[in-house]
């Protein structure tokens, strides 16, 4: 159990702390190769060309009885549980055992809640199925073997920035995260490099966005824009301090029901959509500052949650399920908001204030025309409605080009959408879009 520094030839090794030891030796954790220290899991990748920022991770392999085992909390994991997946791999482990360590990691810091030392930040589902089969087996009367041992890969001496970027790339490359958990991972992973950043500071001074940008690895999706409008997402989506925006009605995925313990109407629109909506009109890079604009972008966004919610996020068009479409559902479908999103940023950029502010988006401003967007997002609405009737029209009876010609809504391309929608909008406004001019 000493034996805890093994060398890897090319790396120096940090050694497990005394409290990482310790907790070792009470669970009899056997230890194979001892500890040993990693580049990173995307060494080769050519996307990484920063590898200042990439640290070297330690890691030890081992092997501990699942009776001592006690993963409570979800702090670093942004899946979010499914029982059926637990049940799932419960009957593939009785078959075949578990086929690949759970991934723990141990910070660096003081980080330890209710006396939990290490985290399980990828496998929550493994262990859950496991719990639920030795669960099973002593309900029955069965004997569950107290010699079952678990194999973990206990990542130690890490920041927790790194935990979450760690936990969010294993859980994106075993299985793709769903847009509103991959977005609230994004919001921890920057507000933990932002606190390191301050901590390295003498007088705890902000670090600029773009430092922060700059200093979180390339093992995002889409780095720049995740941690810009997806961050934005993240923050404001599941917000449930704030419940007069979006919150309430940003759904994980496609079918989260507005309340989960009934069967009442589906959310109308997903984390994926929102942020779609929000990416032409927020900057989808790093700000120059220390934070100022993108708050005042956040500010905005949860205003337009509110407009939606009072304008679009209509009680009559709620439906328990989706053979009958409504206007709501048809305004907060992807491609549909993704035009909707550029068009209202083209509405505002009529306004010469941005002109002559320069500003890098429409949302850092802290003028934006609220009133026009309310009557803007009201003749959306209109605009939805019609083409409600006329899907509905056109589900209902035998095929018709006629009428499936005006569904344009239903494209499954923006600029598709875009071609029926400014068009009818401007209409609704009297006057030019892209131009000058009255209609």
């Amino acid at each position: 159990m000493d034996d805890l520094t093994s060398s890897n030839e090319g790396f120096e090794n940090q050694e497990p702390s005394k409290e990482l030891k310790q907790w070792l030796r009470e669970r009899d954790a056997e230890i194979g190769n001892g500890a040993i220290k990693v580049k990173t899991f995307l060494k080769k990748d050519p996307s990484i060309d920063n590898w200042d920022n990439v640290l070297n991770r330690n890691y030890i392999l081992t092997s501990i009885r699942l009776d001592k085992l006690d993963f409570k909390h979800h702090y670093f994991n942004p899946r979010t549980p499914n029982g059926d997946k637990v049940k799932e791999l419960s009957a593939s482990i009785s078959q075949l055992s578990l086929l690949s360590p759970l991934t723990c990691v141990s910070l660096r810091d003081d980080f330890v809640k209710d006396n939990e030392l290490v985290y399980l930040i990828d496998g929550r589902h493994r262990y859950s199925a496991l719990m639920l089969l030795r669960n099973k087996r002593m309900e029955t009367g069965n004997k569950f073997e107290e010699d079952v041992f678990v194999d973990l890969k206990i990542f130690y001496d890490t920041k927790r920035s790194d935990a979450y970027l760690m936990s969010n790339y294993l859980n994106r490359s075993r299985r793709q995260l769903k847009p509103g958990e991959y977005y609230g991972s994004i919001v921890k992973i920057y507000d933990e490099k932002e606190n390191e950043l301050i901590a390295l500071t003498k007088d705890g001074v902000m670090p600029k966005e773009t430092k922060v940008f700059k200093s979180i690895s390339s093992e995002l999706k889409n780095k720049e824009l995740d941690l810009s409008v997806g961050r934005i997402v993240g923050q404001i989506a599941f917000n449930n301090e704030d419940r007069t925006s979006w919150f309430g009605y940003i759904g994980i995925d496609q079918n989260e029901r507005m309340d989960e313990t009934s069967a009442e109407s589906f959310k109308p629109m997903t984390a994926g959509v929102l942020f779609h909506l929000l990416k032409p009109l927020c900057y989808n890079k790093a700000y120059d500052d220390t934070g100022e604009k993108r708050a005042i972008e956040i500010n905005n966004a949860e205003e337009l949650g509110r407009k939606y919610k009072n304008i679009v996020f209509r009680r009559k068009d709620f439906r328990k399920d989706r053979q009958e479409v409504t206007a709501m559902y048809i305004a907060c479908k992807t491609y549909v908001s993704m035009a909707f999103g550029e068009l209202l940023r083209d509405i505002l950029l009529k306004d010469k204030k941005y002109k002559n502010h320069k500003l890098e988006s429409v949302f850092a401003s802290v003028d934006v025309d609220w009133n026009g967007v309310e009557d803007v997002l009201k003749h959306f609405v209109e605009i939805m409605e019609e083409q409600a009737k006329s899907i509905n029209e056109f589900k209902s009876k035998d095929i018709n080009y006629d009428i499936l010609k005006k569904t344009w809504s239903y494209q499954t391309q923006k600029n598709q959408v875009l071609a029926g929608l400014i068009p009818e909008m401007e209409k609704k406004l009297g006057y030019k879009i892209h131009g000058n001019g009255d209609m």
